[in-house]
């Protein structure tokens, strides 16, 4: 398939592992419907003919959108991602989704008959940041023709999760699409076949992610930013009961729901890789222990959470790596790492590079300067038209 990303299959009793999909342009995602009898895959256009059949002489990049080119893509054409299906057992695949849009994330609803789908289906989709939830049948005949939208936000509403009713869906919405990544991204819910949406978290002020109902059909469970923690929360349906299910000074990174409620979660620290645990609370216990001879076998740094005022006062938290065997009488060479975004922050991941510094002899800073998210949306908000000021004042205030 000269490369191209099939999905593979493999056998939880042992041997080889079975390829799935033969698609000659490859597969970008793809999830299973519940009864196992589906595939849904993303799949992007492939390359018009004459260009499949010319020779190796480079041909001209041709641009005729209002946006040319994106992170991770490069410059940007007019084939565009769309939704599929794959029959398992006869291996046919159908398209459900077409047009001069890109479809992602999509969610099978319980009974493996329809799909949630993120897509932003405006006149024109370059002009601006919205993203609507849509649902189609796994069985659509017209290749898109025939959708339903369930949202309508001017802003970006994404990651759908249904309930297990299949009545309504749970996303990720952002309600201020104005201030661009600077907004909060809330929880939002909404009937499955469309109308009164609600939004759930806007007390919290903080980012949310990856929203999944719990067996019961109340409670929606969903990763949590704050402060340079990741933790899982919980919420019911009303938007009342707001829970921190697994807490700490720890970095969230994934979480999976069995259908007794049960939570397996990936979960690092300053100190540890993403590892496997179980459970919540004080019922949380660690699963996997992928890295812990490696560890046993090094004297990583001493990771210090701190908290400082900037030039005019503001709280800014950040961490700093200490060496092994560091000593304050002593003076080290210091490294100022500044994230990107800026709407991200540093937490209580484990960062191998800083760790990697200071084995070698370097104090490393990484701070959470106002534009980071994890502190509310005024916090981002501030380098709104004014980078280089306020972040700037930030980091050499650490």
């Amino acid at each position: 398939n000269d490369g191209q990303t099939q999905v593979w299959g493999l056998d939880r009793r042992g041997g080889e592992a079975s390829q799935l999909t033969e698609i000659e342009q490859g597969v970008s995602a793809y999830s299973w419907s519940p009864d196992a009898s589906k595939l849904a895959l993303l799949i992007r256009d492939p390359e018009p003919e004459n260009e499949e059949e010319a020779d190796d002489k480079p041909e001209p990049w041709v641009i005729d959108r209002l946006q040319f080119k994106r992170d991770s893509a490069g410059y940007l054409d007019r084939r565009r991602t769309h939704l599929y299906v794959q029959d398992m057992a006869s291996g046919e695949v159908t398209q459900l989704t077409s047009g001069d849009y890109d479809d992602s994330q999509a969610a099978w609803s319980p009974d493996s008959t329809l799909l949630a789908f993120s897509s932003n289906r405006t006149e024109e989709p370059d002009a601006n940041s919205n993203r609507d939830i849509w649902v189609v049948s796994a069985g659509s005949p017209d290749a898109g023709g025939t959708l339903l939208q369930v949202t309508t936000n001017p802003g970006s509403d994404s990651s759908p999760a249904w309930s297990p009713d299949g009545d309504f869906i749970t996303y990720v919405t952002v309600t201020e699409p104005d201030l661009i990544w600077y907004a909060t991204g809330h929880l939002g819910i909404s009937p499955a076949t469309g109308g009164s949406a609600r939004v759930l978290t806007l007390r919290l002020d903080r980012n949310v992610g990856s929203p999944q109902f719990a067996p019961n059909g109340d409670d929606i469970f969903f990763i949590l930013e704050d402060s340079g923690e990741r933790h899982l929360a919980s919420i019911d349906s009303s938007g009342e009961g707001f829970e921190r299910v697994i807490e700490g000074n720890i970095s969230l990174r994934d979480f999976s729901m069995n259908a007794d409620g049960d939570v397996a979660a990936l979960i690092g620290d300053a100190t540890q890789p993403t590892e496997v645990f179980f459970g919540a609370g004080r019922n949380l216990h660690q699963l996997t222990f992928t890295n812990r001879e490696f560890l046993d076998s090094r004297q990583l740094a001493e990771v210090e959470n701190v908290l400082f005022e900037s030039a005019d006062g503001t709280e800014i938290e950040g961490f700093i790596y200490k060496p092994p065997g560091f000593n304050e009488n002593f003076r080290y060479p210091t490294l100022l790492r500044i994230h990107g975004g800026p709407v991200s922050q540093y937490d209580f991941n484990f960062n191998f590079d800083a760790q990697l510094f200071a084995a070698n002899g370097y104090v490393v800073v990484m701070t959470n300067p106002r534009g980071s998210s994890g502190y509310g949306q005024d916090f981002s908000r501030q380098l709104w038209a004014a980078w280089g000021v306020k972040d700037f004042e930030d980091v050499m205030a650490g």
